[in-house]
């Protein structure tokens, strides 16, 4: 049995003494783990987010959509278009952020720890958290662009809106 296989073996070690399993993993690593678990549970959270935000983007889509009529005159109607345009950019971007990524050969995410090249623990660590701190970072940079998006959108249609009564009123 390799080394790495006997500290992390559950029960007595081989050499009979009664040390829990948990005491090989040392303090580093087990913070590690715990960030891991930690920048899991807020990407879960971010992905949460990223899909609940998807609906409320079509329902706006669809709404200015069956708005277009109103305005007339062709400043406000323009408004509308390219907010409509800021629209369906945010919805395809949060589309992109819930789509799955394609994994790399040998990745830990999809083959587990049999496709891993290292035996090291840190390494395989270091790994996990390189991989769902990247997604994290993805999501947050994707979730303020898409957010940012529709906000503009929603500007853009009160102002169509405000100068459409204002200016071009009957």
């Amino acid at each position: 049995m390799r080394e790495r296989d006997r500290e992390a073996a559950p029960g007595p070690s081989p050499a009979g003494d009664a040390r829990p399993a948990a005491a090989a993993v040392t303090y580093a690593e087990r913070e590690g783990w715990e960030f891991v678990h930690f920048l899991g549970a807020h990407l879960a959270s971010l992905e949460t987010r990223a899909a609940i935000l998807i609906p409320a983007q079509v329902a706006a889509l669809i709404a200015l959509w069956s708005q277009f009529f109103t305005f007339e005159e062709a400043l406000p109607h323009t408004l509308a278009w390219v907010a409509w345009g800021f629209l369906a950019l945010a919805l395809f971007g949060a589309g992109w952020l819930v789509t799955p990524e394609r994994l790399r050969p040998g990745a830990l995410v999809g083959y587990g720890l049999t496709g891993q090249h290292s035996d090291e623990r840190e390494a395989i660590l270091a790994e996990v958290c390189d991989v769902v701190q990247r997604r994290v970072r993805l999501l947050h940079a994707g979730l303020r662009a898409s957010v940012s998006f529709t906000l503009l959108a929603f500007a853009l249609v009160v102002l169509a809106y405000g100068v459409d009564k204002a200016f071009f009123a009957p």
